[in-house]
């Protein structure tokens, strides 16, 4: 009976079982790489997520704005300070006050879609009319 020795080279393992150190640093390597990853992802996904929201934002404030000044030709603020603009995007409220002859200050409440608030101030310089 002839007896073989079964030899080969173990690449992960040594004789030992110890793990070989360059398959460590590539195990190691592929972990930070993935972890990595999905950080730059979910950053991605909240950049995404916050552009989105602050374009949605602007256009809700200058579509009101638009639809404001149109509105002061016709009646003042002083009569009607109030104005609120809503669209499937979100809601636009706003507070007006004549601070001049020549300038108004507005208050501003913009709510998106999703429920999310901002506030912010507006000065507008009024054109006079020539009679």
């Amino acid at each position: 009976m002839v007896f073989i020795r079964k030899t080969f080279i173990e690449p992960v393992l040594n004789q030992k079982g110890v793990i070989f150190p360059w398959v460590a640093g590539i195990g190691l390597l592929l972990i930070f790489l993935t972890i990595s990853s999905v950080q730059r992802y979910q950053n991605h996904v909240l950049f995404n997520d916050t552009y989105t929201l602050s374009i949605v934002r602007q256009n809700l404030l200058e579509t009101a704005q638009q639809h404001l000044l149109i509105r002061w030709n016709d009646i003042s603020p002083e009569e009607d300070p109030y104005y609120t603009l809503t669209t499937p995007n979100g809601k636009a409220q706003s507070t007006c006050n004549r601070e001049s002859n020549e300038s108004i200050h507005c208050k501003w409440e913009i709510t998106d879609y999703s429920g999310n608030m901002k506030s912010l101030d507006t000065y507008y310089k009024l054109q006079q009319t020539k009679n």
